[in-house]
């Protein structure tokens, strides 16, 4: 009797433990739902200044808490010191891109920040990624030269559009923009170098 009951009392063990692991997963996720702050006040959400990169923790962190490695912090934020912190790199039109793009990619998530609806980390990131292409490109991305795009590389590093799909998509977007901006202008012989 022993012998067969040990199977049992294994699996029932193994499926209280499984149970009790989801309804934990559940409650930490209703607990996270919870966690998301009221919408911005500050004017500074609203509107971010040129050239900072506060927005990011103070309009977007402190609303989601989307974590060190959520887009916020772990991306926006981090990509926008970083080229603030390196832009001696970049020549007066490469610099002028940067900064125009840096409060491009801040002001699509302006809603986010201000507005009653909230959303979710997950759903943050797809639309910070979404707007990345287009805020390059609008910003003359295609049009800068092979020092600034060189240094774009050297800050970005080599490896970071390839480290998780969203960054690579939008890598992917912007230089197949490129491509048909030059076609375009090779077909009217504007040459742009």
């Amino acid at each position: 009797m022993h012998g067969r009951m040990l199977p049992f009392l294994l699996l029932t063990m193994l499926g209280i433990a499984l149970a009790v692991r989801k309804m934990s997963w559940q409650a930490h996720s209703a607990l996270l739902a919870k966690e998301t702050g009221p919408p911005s006040t500050d004017p500074a959400c609203a509107n971010p200044p040129m050239d900072q990169c506060s927005f990011y923790a103070t309009c977007l962190e402190s609303r989601y808490h989307c974590g060190p490695d959520g887009y916020p912090l772990g991306y926006g934020r981090k990509y926008c010191q970083k080229f603030a912190g390196e832009r001696s790199k970049l020549d007066p039109q490469g610099q002028k891109w940067m900064i125009d793009t840096m409060h491009c990619l801040q002001l699509v998530l302006v809603p986010d920040a201000i507005d009653a609806n909230s959303t979710t980390c997950d759903a943050l990131k797809d639309q910070a990624f979404a707007s990345h292409a287009g805020c390059y490109v609008s910003n003359g991305f295609c049009t800068l030269g092979v020092h600034d795009w060189a240094a774009i590389i050297e800050i970005v590093g080599i490896t970071t559009p390839f480290a998780n799909w969203d960054a690579l998509k939008a890598t992917m977007q912007a230089i197949a923009y490129c491509t048909g901006f030059y076609g375009h202008m090779a077909e009217r012989g504007w040459g742009l170098f």
